[in-house]
């Protein structure tokens, strides 16, 4: 048997994780809700951090997808009173990504060291169908002489 699976710690993370995975049966709504807010605020401060802090890259496209679903979600629970499980996955779908059809997209960065970024983004998006996609940075690299 490895050497983990007989380590006390494991025996505690296990024990963790099942009384975790058992507390929706046993808490309140409220107490859930804030717990999934204080979850969710968690992974996007781990996400902000790597992406921002050890990679460099400033990157909005997770929030806004992240933002979108909720709002999909969100406005077909209150308009139609679909249960909130299936208001959940239509939000997910929601910001799978909807066709561009004809619409002018804009691209934005904050400086373009190669345009790697920005040529991939647009093919990316060039299945989606848009009229135009465009970019607009707020710096250059320097190009070495």
């Amino acid at each position: 048997m490895p050497r983990l699976l007989r380590s006390p710690r494991f025996g505690v993370a296990v024990a963790v994780a099942l009384a975790l995975a058992l507390l929706p049966l046993w808490m309140s709504a409220y107490v859930l809700g804030v717990l999934t807010i204080a979850y969710y605020f968690g992974v996007f401060a781990m996400s902000w951090d790597l992406l921002f802090g050890y990679a460099g890259e400033v990157n909005f496209g997770p929030t806004f997808l992240i933002g979108l679903g909720a709002y999909a979600g969100g406005m077909l629970n209150t308009y139609t009173a679909t249960p909130m499980w299936l208001c959940i996955v239509a939000g997910a779908f929601a910001a799978a990504g909807e066709p561009l059809d004809g619409m002018h997209v804009a691209l934005v960065d904050d400086v373009v060291t190669t345009g790697a970024t920005l040529a991939a983004a647009a093919l990316a998006l060039e299945t989606l169908g848009p009229g135009r996609v465009g970019a607009i940075t707020f710096a250059r690299a320097p190009v070495p002489a």
